[in-house]
């Protein structure tokens, strides 16, 4: 239930999903107050029931490996997520078996350093205890591969400019 001076996630035409608080909410029309963005955003006004989703603390701080673990699975939840493990530097998160790359346009972070890539490989058949990756991909595409008997492939998509070609550089190398 929206109600005034609740905090939710709101659609920001400038942001998408971002995290505010209701200013007004009239029972079809409201407006909310975002709680920190960059650009300026003060006030977004005349939002309906739609653009409005009620957002309980723990759904705030959710931070999953795999966005089918996240409490409730919405856009906004999912963004969230999504910018909470960028602003770590955890760029790499799964949906299932597939993995959700954002770009850093930073190849230096600690854990995806090429040195890492042993952990990877020693775990066996399936990775379930390092962190989502393109490694993690490839190794378990390769053991299925080996497994089944059967060709696999791996599908590498995304905007231009978006990593693709690095990606698949990635999974090549490992």
């Amino acid at each position: 239930m929206i109600e005034t001076g609740a905090t939710v996630f709101f659609q920001c035409p400038k942001n998408s999903w971002i995290l505010g608080n209701v200013e007004m909410w009239d029972g079809a029309v409201g407006s909310c107050r975002p709680k920190a963005v960059a650009d300026g955003t003060t006030l977004v006004q005349k939002l309906r029931e739609h653009e409005i989703f009620v957002a309980r603390d723990d759904i705030i701080e959710e931070d999953v490996d795999d966005l089918l673990n996240l409490t409730v699975l919405h856009d906004s939840t999912l963004l969230n997520c999504l910018k909470r493990r960028y602003l770590r530097d955890v760029i790499y998160t799964n949906i299932g078996a597939i993995v959700v790359a954002l770009n850093p346009f930073n190849y230096k972070i600690p854990w995806y350093m090429d040195d890492k890539m042993g952990e990877y490989l020693d775990e066996g058949e399936t990775i379930e205890k390092n962190l989502p990756h393109s490694w993690a991909v490839a190794h378990n595409t390769y053991f299925e591969m080996r497994n089944d008997r059967f060709n696999q492939c791996i599908l590498v998509s995304g905007e231009s400019g978006a990593g693709k070609t690095e990606a698949s550089k990635i999974v090549m190398k490992y």
